[in-house]
């Protein structure tokens, strides 16, 4: 189930509230904790101190809750093509994924996607303002396993994409 905004459970008129919540509040305390988000120099897909850091960081927490599965969103905003940031997004959020493997995720928590250039969370002309796009995002959602997620699963996506900075 996909419990992104605007999404609809099977059988319901609206999103499951109850399960939104508790993934808003579990989100809340991965960014606050040890962020979601790992940087990439231009045109690049290459782990760096900084990056390794976070990651590692984020397979502590996610060790501590094994109901909690994550959505890798690889994006990139790199000049080029769509066809070349959809690549390049691509092997961003697979190496974040391989990364969290290696540090003792299982390999069925972890799902991929990527967004290339199309969904960039700054819209800007400035090649520093450009650098926030070139990222992969770590999403969580309950993966169905212990007692929190209900059976349930879900995925909630910040609210700040689009922004304009100038």
């Amino acid at each position: 189930i996909d419990e992104r905004p605007g999404s609809e459970r099977p059988g319901s008129d609206k999103p499951d509230a109850e399960v939104a919540e508790k993934i808003r509040k579990l989100r809340f305390r991965l960014v606050s904790e040890v962020g979601d988000r790992v940087f990439f120099a231009e045109s690049s897909a290459v782990i760096g101190g900084r990056a390794r850091a976070i990651l590692e960081a984020q397979a502590r927490w996610l060790k501590s809750s094994q109901s909690i599965g994550v959505t890798i969103i690889g994006r990139a905003d790199d000049g080029g093509s769509s066809a070349d940031a959809t690549a390049l997004a691509l092997q961003r959020a697979e190496v974040v994924r391989a990364k969290l493997i290696e540090a003792g995720i299982a390999s069925e928590r972890i799902k991929i996607e990527t967004r290339g250039n199309s969904d960039p969370v700054a819209t800007c002309r400035t090649a520093i303002c450009q650098a926030q796009n070139r990222h992969a995002e770590t999403l969580l959602r309950f993966s169905g396993k212990g007692e929190a997620s209900s059976g349930l699963t879900g995925v909630i996506e910040p609210e700040t994409r689009g922004a304009e900075v100038l």
